[in-house]
């Protein structure tokens, strides 16, 4: 019997920088898409221009760091190739 992906997913994102419509967004559409495989979807409304999302522990995308919201197809690209716990 083939195991399921389990997924663990924090989305850290900046109010002050009214981040919340792409976070509520992001998470609908991976709850669409992964179902019931997210075992946790923790938002974390933080300050400082971030927005973050951690899956497994692991940092996949970082707005600091790109300039820019993730992309979602690269996104399910990289969960979709990840070993899971």
């Amino acid at each position: 019997m083939a195991s399921e992906r389990e997924y663990r997913i924090v989305i850290e994102f900046c109010v002050w920088c009214d981040y919340s419509p792409e976070a509520l967004s992001l998470s609908q559409f991976l709850l669409n898409y992964f179902g019931t495989e997210i075992k946790e979807l923790l938002l974390i409304p933080t300050k400082g221009g971030k927005f973050e999302v951690t899956v497994n522990g692991r940092l996949l995308h970082s707005k600091l760091d790109t300039g820019e919201f993730p992309d979602t197809d690269r996104l399910l690209r990289t969960m979709n190739e990840m070993e899971t716990l």
